[in-house]
């Protein structure tokens, strides 16, 4: 049976590649076998040695049961992405929740590093680099999503961290194939240029997102049935109070809310300042509150002058509260994302540093001075320091290997 399966997607993958990672991604997540309480003992084995993996026998039962599940992914990971490939584009996308699970993908990710490291302690240097590659692939292709980007910017982040470890090991020294290193450097930069563009679109698809789930909740044939279990005052003023202007209104603060708090985020996400953005959020909803407060609430008495007075003021007033009530529903803490993603970035663009040095060495003979020696013909530009008000990443060679540094992330060879 999984012969077939395996046959089943071969075969798509010559006809059609886009559709070969979709079915890829989806056949492999469907078969792996580790559960959500095998996940910890998973984890645990990331951090153990290449020669104690290899003797584990309970290691080699665990991968073999994956075995088919990895080939798939490796193959899937191995191909171009359009943006939509991990999770498909929506016309209309009104929730988060809508969003892809990648809990499944992460689980065979970290088998695929788990597999990386025995097999290079075993001697097998291609089936390790091949294991490698895929997961580089894959970082690539969550950085290029364009749908439902705030989940791929988290797993992304997941997966540069417990994969930091592992791309360096393969690195250090002068084990690593020409072949390897060359690829892994298209992968690494094409991951890096998409996420120079994630800030833009994670704001931009937060606030469209917002705006939708505003229109799904708020609407005219909604306010019907509301108003249905109201006392007959309030049902009668509603009515009145609740027509084109009132959902116009509605729609167009909230819109210019939602898109003022989206430019702001994405300052403060270039800047990598998650208090900027906190501290916006916090003075927006200050001010709709106060806004809220002078419309005042409709009790009997407002009630009674709408039926027989001008119903403007009370209406924009009712907006004013309806668009506090529903921004503030949605000010999650987005900035939490902030020192993920630029963790992410330092990691990626020190290996990619790194990939560019050794480059050096190996035509050269020798160790470059200074990181700009390798810039631009090896290296479109140094990785820069996100915790360090964006400063060229700190680099240092010495007759016995190099390092590099970004933050707290260090790379040495």
């Amino acid at each position: 049976m999984r012969l077939g399966i395996f046959t089943g997607f071969l075969a798509v993958s010559l006809c059609c590649p886009a559709a070969t990672v979709r079915a890829g991604y989806e056949k492999a997540v469907a078969g792996v076998r580790v559960d959500d309480l095998q996940l910890g003992l998973v984890d645990g084995l990331l951090s153990r040695d290449g020669r104690s993996l290899s003797r584990d026998g309970g290691v080699e039962i665990l991968l073999s049961d994956n075995a088919l599940p990895m080939e798939m992914f490796r193959r899937a990971a191995a191909l171009p992405s359009d943006g939509f490939l991990l999770a498909a584009k929506t016309e209309r996308p009104a929730s988060r929740g809508q969003g892809p699970d990648y809990g499944p993908h992460l689980k065979i990710f970290r088998l695929m590093l788990i597999d990386a490291r025995r097999r290079a302690a075993s001697g097998d240097r291609a089936g390790a680099e091949a294991g490698l590659l895929a997961a580089a692939g894959f970082i690539a292709q969550l950085a290029e999503q364009k749908a439902f980007t705030l989940y791929g910017a988290a797993a992304l982040g997941e997966c540069a961290e417990k994969a930091y470890p592992f791309f360096a090991e393969s690195l250090r020294g002068r084990t690593p194939s020409p072949s390897y290193m060359r690829e892994l450097a298209v992968r690494l930069g094409r991951a890096l240029a998409a996420m120079e563009r994630m800030p833009e679109l994670m704001c931009a698809e937060s606030a469209e997102l917002e705006k939708n789930q505003l229109r799904q909740d708020l609407n005219p044939e909604k306010a019907v049935l509301e108003r249905g279990v109201m006392p007959f005052y309030r049902r009668y003023a509603y009515r009145r109070l609740q027509n084109d202007d009132y959902f116009a209104l509605v729609y167009s603060r909230f819109d210019a809310a939602a898109d003022a708090r989206a430019s702001a985020l994405r300052e403060a996400f270039l800047r990598n300042d998650p208090a900027a953005a906190e501290d916006f959020v916090k003075g927006q909803l200050r001010e709709l509150a106060a806004k809220d407060a002078r419309g005042g609430k409709l009790g009997v008495i407002g009630g009674y002058k709408v039926t027989v007075g001008d119903a403007h003021a009370v209406r924009s007033g009712m907006a004013d509260s309806m668009v506090h009530i529903l921004t503030a529903r949605n000010a999650a803490g987005y900035w939490k994302i902030f020192p993920v993603h630029h963790s992410a970035a330092a990691r990626l663009g020190l290996l990619r540093a790194a990939l560019a040095v050794k480059e050096y060495q190996r035509r050269r003979g020798r160790l470059p001075d200074a990181l700009e020696r390798v810039v631009p013909a090896l290296l479109p530009e140094i990785p820069k320091d996100p915790f360090n008000g964006f400063a060229p990443a700190a680099y240092s060679a010495s007759p016995r290997g190099f390092s590099l540094r970004s933050g707290d992330i260090v790379y040495e060879d």
